[in-house]
């Protein structure tokens, strides 16, 4: 199992987790995309640098442009940003996979990863875009889909055009 931190206290948590069941937990451990506005980020990014080789994976990371603070904010969105790349950088320099939350950012979140990162990334729970999907698997990267697989027919419709070109 894979055990996703999403701030320094959580991160925390998963890598004590991850010690105690280290058979079956791997841990990942970052400052999500709806956290970086709650914490200290330069300590997180240390906390996170100092553990790194602890971990599986960086993530989950990204960006998310729907969550209130940050919708029609544009700095934040810039912040939002420069947090990403500078946990990108960190996972590129350690050699480290990345789990990547986007959410009405995806054309922003794509070009980031393409260029900041050149190793094995997955898309959590991918609900964007037929033209970002194509990117991000044309670029080796994986997505998981979701249970809002059921709930989207945007999403069906999006997945389902990617697997008729498949075929």
């Amino acid at each position: 199992m894979l055990a996703v931190g999403t701030n320094m206290e959580t991160s925390s948590r998963m890598l004590s987790i991850a010690e105690k069941n280290s058979e079956y937990v791997y841990p990942a451990i970052g400052i999500h995309s709806t956290e970086f506005f709650k914490e200290d980020i330069n300590a997180t990014l240390a906390f996170i640098s100092d553990r790194v080789s602890l971990c599986s994976a960086i993530g989950e990371i990204g960006l998310d442009y729907w969550i209130k603070p940050v919708r029609k904010n544009r700095t934040l969105k810039e912040q939002q940003q420069e947090v990403f790349k500078k946990q990108l950088e960190l996972a590129k320099e350690y050699g480290k996979p990345v789990s990547i939350h986007s959410r009405g950012a995806w054309r922003d979140c794509v070009n980031l990863v393409t260029s900041y990162w050149s190793s094995t990334a997955i898309f959590h729970w991918y609900s964007g875009p037929f033209d970002a999907l194509n990117d991000i698997l044309d670029q080796g990267f994986y997505i998981s889909c979701t249970p809002a697989l059921k709930d989207s027919p945007e999403l069906r419709n999006t997945m389902n055009k990617y697997l008729l070109k498949e075929f």
